[in-house]
């Protein structure tokens, strides 16, 4: 009986080689073209899917930082797809994603109401503030975002106080409360995103 050099698939997609087997055998005899070019196709799907998912993911950081562009829910998704296509333990890392991204959004939500109420900022200041910002993006392409912002809500608290001095201190008050939120939803997302990056290169 004949002997064919043999490879495994391990759990990640990726061919393991047994005596001395070239990848595309992959438990075939050496003439079977379809197998090999049914393992030459899976291999470039599955790579292509987590660059895609990936890159979602660098996007959704990013989306923390610039308003404009989607976060944390891109994250979420762009995760649930790529366990969609894996299944088995992706699922499990879906979830520990979607907690941790659900405690930046809940932590963010919390500490950013608690310090503006404590600055007096109403959240009409911050919808107009926030309005200004998506104008000032469009107007000046990202760097507006930074500038229309600020003073969007300087402007609406000047406008609520009609007094200069507390504009000034209300405005910067609710300034650093929308920061320090933004770094506790981005802290959590990088940590979601490590997890996903764990289980890509060690567990799925």
């Amino acid at each position: 009986m004949a002997r064919y050099p043999l490879a495994a698939v391990s759990p990640r997609g990726r061919l393991r080689l047994l005596n001395g087997a070239h990848p595309c055998h992959r438990w075939r005899p050496l003439t079977s073209h379809q197998a090999c070019w049914s393992a030459r196709r899976k291999r470039f799907t599955i790579d292509t899917l987590t660059l895609l998912v990936g890159l979602a993911i660098f996007i959704g950081l990013a989306g923390i930082v610039i308003p404009v562009l989607p976060g944390s829910i891109l994250i979420g998704v762009a995760v649930l797809v790529w366990a969609v296509a894996k299944g088995g333990i992706a699922w499990a890392v879906v979830a520990g994603v979607a907690v941790l991204l659900a405690l930046g959004a809940a932590s963010t939500y919390v500490i950013t109401a608690k310090h503006t109420k404590a600055a007096g900022v109403p959240t009409k200041s911050l919808v107009g503030a926030g309005l200004a910002g998506i104008i000032g993006f469009f107007a000046i392409p990202v760097v507006g975002l930074v500038v229309g912002f600020p003073l969007g809500l300087f402007g609406m608290e000047y406008f609520r106080l009609r007094d200069l001095g507390r504009a000034k201190k209300s405005a910067l008050g609710a300034l650093k409360a929308v920061g320090l939120g933004m770094v506790l939803e981005l802290g959590f997302a990088l940590a979601a995103a490590s997890l996903w990056l764990v289980a890509v290169n060690v567990w799925v």
